[in-house]
This record gives C-alpha cells, structure tokens and sequence, in this order.
C-alpha cells in the first residue's frame, strides 16, 4: 500500500468512526513515521538490487575473459566505451 493510501486510509476511518474532532496528531505523526520508513526501506531495496546488479555484471565479464569471448565482453560496454589495455592498445566501441 502506497503512503498516500495509508494516509488515506487513516483519514477514512476517522470519519467511519464518527470522530468529530479530526485526526489525532499523534496519529498523523505515526502515519508521517511509517511514510519515511517506507522511503527509506525503498531506497535500501533499491541500494541492494544495484548491487546485485554490479556483482553480476562484473561475474559476468570475468567468465567472459576467462573463457576468451571478447565480442561478448565488447557487448558489456556503452556503445561508446573507451577501454585502454596495456600491451594491446585502445579498443573504442562495441566492435
């Protein structure tokens, strides 16, 4: 459930519950807690997955070597990649 929703939601059951007086501050603050948790939380999934990501990429271009597929390695780099190796020079590109 999005965080709008939450609040959303918290707001609705007020009124559902006949609360004249509106929402309880210390309520609103709890729900303003749960929305940074939820922020943070989805910044720390999203740290993880990079992660991931860059551990399997640089798994992925060591086998590459290792096994000698160079065409398949270019392909792990932008277009427009530069990469300098000592002893056999500059390689620019994919091809």
């Amino acid at each position: 459930m999005s965080s709008r929703a939450l609040a959303l939601t918290a707001l609705l059951a007020f009124g559902a519950a006949g609360c004249d007086s509106g929402p309880d501050p210390a309520l609103l603050a709890s729900i303003g807690e749960l929305e940074n948790a939820v922020a943070e939380a989805k910044l720390e999934v999203q740290r993880l997955e990079d992660v991931d990501e860059l551990e399997n990429l640089a798994s992925i271009y060591g086998h590459y070597v290792d096994k000698s597929r160079h065409d398949d390695v270019a392909d792990l780099f932008a277009p427009e990649g530069v990469v300098e190796i000592l002893g056999r020079g500059v390689f620019i590109g994919q091809d």
